[in-house]
């Protein structure tokens, strides 16, 4: 995340939240229907050595599983909704000392929660295993970040596997409450660089989730997967394609692509969906690379968006209610959010992701990926596409 500092504005914000500052905020979700299990667990990779930690180790990664969560028959009617913290407490401490560089007081972050249980119980499926997708963030993000989206996708039947990357993301926190700062990457590496233990990464925790009685007790089908990110996240999604044959289709948020796809003689035969801003100024170099996607393929943009509306960043700014004034903030801040509500752009990238994973796991078909493109929102445009409406 990336803020600047501005008290434009910021007094009718600070008399609201200190006004309600022993109460909870809570993430608005799309539906309830199933509510979300979230398991967090710490792998380590004995097989690399991580070359970004200031001295040698192996390289260690951090997962969350978000999953359907068995819906009991005998729920009383009043019941109260199962929540976690939308952070765990040292990256939520973190993030408010961000927030707090724009005048809020502290605590904010730490007093946000979501629709959802901590290591739930699992939605049972007898012997069927459950379809997963993997998850990677942004640069210099926690999947923290994103964590609305990822709820959404995981009501709707997945599975979601999102990975943190240590020294590429500005915090990491393990399950102990160790963490991992960043290591300001970009100043030393290439994005090429940075881009590979991503990969490895992927790979990595696909062979761990493969082996549940040492890793989690869930049916998962490792075998069969869809990858989705944002920025370099979503290079990562797409260019593990060309590593681990298990990944079947990847999805973009508004990435460029920095590895092997800006090589001659490579290409992709699996299905891929980009998802864009609608402006193009971005500097995104897709027109090489979607001509080394020799499948399925479709690019869409999506209105009144930014950069960073392909995260939580708009829902979190709408429910503090400091959209208008991170607005006037410049183009390279935290304010650069567009117009797009937060809880529409959830629904947005919740949609397409599952309309995908489905088309790719099944090849239904869907409104969302016909040829004229857009499905049920307005606000989004069909760029491109190639190949038939079903891939099969």
């Amino acid at each position: 995340m990336v803020f600047t500092h501005s008290r434009l504005g910021l007094f009718g914000l600070l008399l609201n939240i200190l006004f309600g500052l022993s109460l909870a905020i809570f993430f608005p979700a799309l539906n309830d229907t199933p509510p979300v299990g979230v398991r967090t667990m710490a792998f380590t990779d004995e097989t690399r050595i991580d070359y970004f930690a200031p001295t040698p180790k192996y390289r260690e990664v951090v997962v969350s599983l978000f999953y359907p969560m068995e819906i009991r028959n005998d729920k009383d009617e009043g019941q109260i909704r199962p929540t976690t913290n939308y952070m765990p407490n040292a990256t939520a401490t973190f993030y408010d000392a961000l927030l707090m560089a724009l005048g809020l007081p502290s605590g904010v972050i730490e007093r946000i929660s979501t629709y959802s249980q901590t290591d739930g119980p699992f939605f049972t499926t007898g012997e069927k295993s459950l379809p997963l997708l993997v998850f990677s963030p942004g640069f210099g993000q926690t999947f923290h970040g994103y964590t609305s989206i990822l709820q959404e996708v995981a009501r709707k039947g997945y599975v979601v596997a999102a990975i943190d990357h240590p020294y590429d993301a500005e915090i990491v926190e393990f399950p102990d409450g160790t963490t991992v700062q960043g290591a300001n990457l970009s100043a030393s590496h290439t994005f090429t660089e940075i881009l590979m233990p991503r990969l490895r990464d992927v790979s990595f925790v696909l062979n761990e989730l493969s082996q549940p009685a040492t890793s989690h007790p869930f049916p998962l089908d490792t075998r069969h997967v869809v990858a989705f990110g944002h920025s370099l996240g979503g290079d990562t999604a797409i260019e593990v394609m060309l590593q681990d044959s298990r990944v079947k289709g990847g999805v973009n948020f508004d990435g460029n692509f920095n590895g092997k796809l800006q090589s001659s003689g490579v290409s992709i035969s699996r299905p891929v969906l980009l998802l864009r801003t609608k402006d193009f100024s971005s500097g995104l170099n897709w027109n090489d690379a979607w001509e080394k996607f020799a499948g399925w393929k479709i690019e869409l943009a999506v209105s009144d968006t930014t950069h960073n509306s392909f995260s939580d960043l708009p829902l979190l700014a709408d429910i503090l209610g400091i959209r208008s004034v991170l607005g006037r903030m410049g183009s390279s801040s935290f304010g650069d959010l567009g117009p797009l509500g937060g809880l529409q752009g959830v629904n947005i990238m919740s949609s397409y992701v599952t309309t995908f994973a489905e088309f790719v796991f099944t090849g239904k078909d869907s409104a969302n990926l016909k040829c004229e493109g857009g499905g049920k929102f307005s606000e989004v445009h069909l760029v491109r596409r190639d190949g038939p409406c079903r891939y099969w």
